[in-house]
């Protein structure tokens, strides 16, 4: 091993592991700084390809963790190790893969993870939900043996492994026809089926507003996240009644989409919310997204000590409820807050988390694109698919010339 020895080859693979877990951490917040993730990839990468140059085996058994085997594990994907050779007997085994899939989503090419798909009989993956979340954050193609099976299940609605349907939006080249189908027959409130709604939704979402004005006037529209977030991208400016009705049933999910309708409603359920301790949080949420920064902030008061101040910090709802006051309202789907076309790509561009996927998918259903990597992606890919999806959007070329190298 030129150039690694045991030792630093141990020291690599605990410093490789402690990045990957905190890339997690920060994937975890709602809105992250994309610019601290690429920092963290960009220095795990390096530790990851100084491994790869000390010739590791793959691991007897999937990864049970985020620990220095996982990391090793990463470093024989760089080397060129072939995931279809081990992964399907980890599958049939049913070992947990969600660490596998972290290190397949930051090391494996598109080749090695086509040809583990095609090693994968579907029935496996019915029970590897992970690997097909995978398939979508990497946005590879469907393999031509899960279309067969997307198509088979159209006439009725049947199960299909979960994930597939939502990895099927996000292919190019679908007849809209099996989406389209798909979608009238199912209900909202159907969570056997949810999957199946949430693809579906995502992939005529642009187009069948008819339909989905149906389905946003039954009474279980909360039942999915997922789906209510979808449902308010695509009706834009319809999708006030939606959200009313939703709001006492699931305000933590509801809040952070009120900047979507930005109505005078929305703006003043917000301020509401601010002041409410119990949706506070939620209320800040919505407010980053508003304006691309933190919500002010004050410190809080200790409970058991009357007035002296503690460290932890607050949101000021006065002063974020005066600010708020002064945003523009009515529909901002393209402009967000501000009424600038580019204002959404550039939010897109700065930042990270589990908030960033509304981000994306606004800009997928806005443009009539397949979807964007999920939040998880790496930074690198996450780049290059919104640069190729605002390629032919002339009105978006300064937000291209931000995107981070």
């Amino acid at each position: 091993m030129p150039g690694v020895t045991l030792a630093n080859r141990a020291a690599h693979a605990n410093t490789a592991a402690r990045l990957m877990q905190q890339r997690q951490c920060l994937q975890a917040e709602w809105l992250t700084p994309l610019t601290a993730l690429q920092q963290i990839e960009y220095r795990l990468d390096g530790h990851l390809r100084l491994l790869a140059e000390a010739a590791p085996s793959p691991p007897d058994a999937a990864p049970g963790a985020i620990d220095a085997s996982l990391a090793v594990f990463c470093a024989w994907l760089l080397a060129g190790g072939t995931p279809a050779d081990v992964i399907p007997g980890w599958v049939a085994e049913g070992q947990t893969l969600a660490p596998t899939c972290t290190a397949l989503a930051l090391a494996a090419s598109d080749s090695q993870l086509n040809d583990l798909f095609d090693a994968l009989p579907t029935t496996a993956l019915g029970g590897a939900p992970d690997l097909l979340n995978l398939g979508v954050a990497r946005r590879l193609a469907l393999p031509a043996t899960l279309t067969e099976t997307l198509e088979d299940a159209a006439p009725s609605p049947s199960p299909v492994p979960v994930g597939l349907w939502r990895w099927a939006a996000r292919t190019p080249g679908l007849e809209p026809a099996l989406f389209t189908d798909a979608l009238s027959r199912l209900t909202i409130n159907d969570p056997e089926y949810s999957s199946e709604l949430e693809g579906a939704l995502m992939r005529v979402a642009a187009g069948a507003r008819d339909q989905l004005l149906a389905l946003a006037g039954t009474e279980q529209t909360t039942a999915n996240s997922s789906v209510l977030r979808l449902m308010v991208l695509a009706l834009a400016d319809a999708a006030e009644p939606l959200l009313r009705r939703a709001l006492p049933h699931a305000p933590r999910q509801v809040l952070p989409l009120l900047p979507l309708v930005g109505t005078p409603w929305a703006r003043d359920t917000l301020i509401e919310a601010l002041h409410c301790p119990e949706q506070a949080k939620a209320a800040s949420a919505a407010w980053q997204l508003l304006t691309g920064r933190t919500p002010p902030s004050r410190p809080r008061l200790k409970a058991l000590d009357g007035d002296t101040e503690s460290d932890d910090h607050a949101p000021d709802a006065d002063a974020a409820a005066e600010a708020m006051r002064r945003l523009p309202t009515g529909p901002v789907l393209l402009g967000w807050s501000v009424g600038a076309p580019d204002h959404l790509t550039r939010t897109a561009a700065n930042w990270g988390g589990r908030g960033s996927e509304l981000l994306l998918d606004a800009i997928a259903i806005a443009h009539r694109q397949p979807v964007l990597p999920s939040a998880t992606a790496t930074v690198q890919r996450r780049v290059s698919a919104l640069r190729q999806v605002l390629a032919d959007a002339d009105q978006q070329r300064e937000a291209i010339n931000a995107l981070p190298a």
